[in-house]
């Protein structure tokens, strides 16, 4: 089971193309990518999202990526963009310690997309600072052809490092179930052998 949160969705999407032991993917407010989209063209006609309007470049090119700089969230609005339920000590970690995003990493367009060949999962972030709500439900949506199982809806703040408030706990068959020992906390990982 691959799972991806935020851009990390255009990375399983990709992954899964040459993988043979993935049973499924599961896209946390993430990117879900069609041939030829990025994301930032998948953000095309939807409203700005915090994270598209208070990011900055490096005044370097992104060490390892083919040219241009690394984008970082900036310190004034990081916590209400990427971690808004976090408490604010967290949110200070978290931005000290972000790994900042190579800008080529959002233009560069999917050549594969792995949710077409895969039972796959979508949880929706309603209030989600980063996508645009509307375009995750877009994606998730029976119109793009997704063979989504079953949706998911967590709100507010970002799934990865949500403090524990206010999320669903209803989970789809096969997706071992959310629980505070499970997800309260971003080091933490799914239970092993479920």
């Amino acid at each position: 089971m691959l799972v991806g949160y935020s851009y990390a969705g255009a990375v399983i999407s990709h992954a899964v193309d040459a993988l043979d032991n993935v049973i499924g993917l599961v896209y946390l407010a993430a990117f879900g990518l069609d041939v030829g989209e990025s994301c930032l063209s998948a953000q095309d006609g939807y409203a700005p999202s915090l994270l598209a309007t208070e990011n900055a470049p490096t005044p370097y090119d992104a060490p390892g990526a083919p040219g241009g700089p690394d984008l970082y969230i900036t310190p004034g609005r990081f916590r209400e963009v990427f971690c808004a339920d976090s408490s604010d000590e967290l949110a200070r970690a978290m931005y000290a310690t972000q790994r900042p995003l190579s800008a080529f990493a959002v233009t560069e367009a999917a050549t594969v997309r792995g949710w077409d060949r895969k039972p796959t999962w979508y949880l929706v972030s309603n209030d989600d600072n980063s996508i645009p709500p509307q375009l995750q439900r877009d994606k998730e949506g029976a119109e793009t052809g997704w063979t989504c199982r079953r949706r998911l809806v967590t709100s507010p703040g970002r799934p990865a490092c949500s403090g524990g408030r206010r999320r669903s706990r209803s989970t789809p068959d096969g997706i071992p179930p959310l629980t505070d020992a499970t997800v309260s906390s971003p080091n933490r990982s799914l239970p092993k052998n479920r």
